[in-house]
């Protein structure tokens, strides 16, 4: 048996949480997948990538994305009840126009190590392809919030009117949200399945002094 119910202040807090962390992690695990997909050529300037590269994107995608998705949540939180729906959308386009631009920025660090200030016009790149590529990503990152109002939106009912039923009916929709992002990544990696055995095999394990034998049968690992 509970020894205190919480107030509505602290119901309240802990449906936003909730909907913001969830909303997070559905972009983390999900916009990698997106941005090879869409942009794997690009990221590379169409050629063979190097296993800096790949790990400076494996590293800093999830991470960033994972960053604005939760933004996107907290900000469509602040703003009024009958606006959210909008809003969720408004703020999800604007991610997904930083979300390329950054991205680009993943192999910064390895550039100006390498090549001093000369590496900085990392950033005039990323700037303009941002720019350009924001026909494609503002409509991506506008999906991205069509998906977060799985979410959002039973929060914002809870919000209305909290109750201690309130969070676990959110708690749920997370569940079901995350289930979808999970299976739209299965969807999206069936056709990365070149791009990924050519980052894994060609590049990375065998600058780890790992072969394969020749023939060997690679496509299952695009689950990975």
């Amino acid at each position: 048996m509970l020894s205190h119910l919480d107030d509505a202040t602290t119901l309240a807090a802990r449906t936003r949480r909730t909907a913001v962390l969830t909303c997070a992690l559905t972009a983390a695990v999900l916009a990698p997948c997106v941005d090879l997909f869409l942009f794997q050529g690009g990221m590379t300037n169409g050629l063979d990538p190097e296993l800096g590269a790949i790990v400076a994107y494996v590293l800093w995608s999830p991470v960033m994305a994972g960053a604005l998705g939760g933004l996107v949540a907290h900000l469509t939180f602040r703003v009024g009840a009958r606006w959210r729906v909008p809003a969720t959308f408004g703020f999800g386009a604007a991610a997904g126009v930083l979300h390329l631009g950054l991205l680009l920025l993943a192999t910064l660090p390895t550039e100006v190590a390498t090549r001093g200030a000369g590496g900085l016009d990392v950033i005039g790149m990323a700037g303009v392809i941002g720019a350009f590529g924001s026909i494609v990503s503002a409509p991506m990152g506008a999906a991205f919030g069509a998906l977060f109002l799985v979410t959002t939106w039973p929060a914002t009912r809870s919000l209305e009117a909290p109750s201690h039923d309130g969070p676990a009916w959110v708690a749920g929709a997370g569940a079901l949200q995350l289930t979808l992002a999970a299976g739209i990544a299965l969807a999206l990696l069936h056709a990365a399945e070149g791009p990924y055995c050519q980052a894994l095999f060609v590049v990375a394990l065998p600058s780890l002094g790992v072969h394969l034998p020749e023939g060997s049968d690679l496509a299952w690992t695009r689950h990975l």
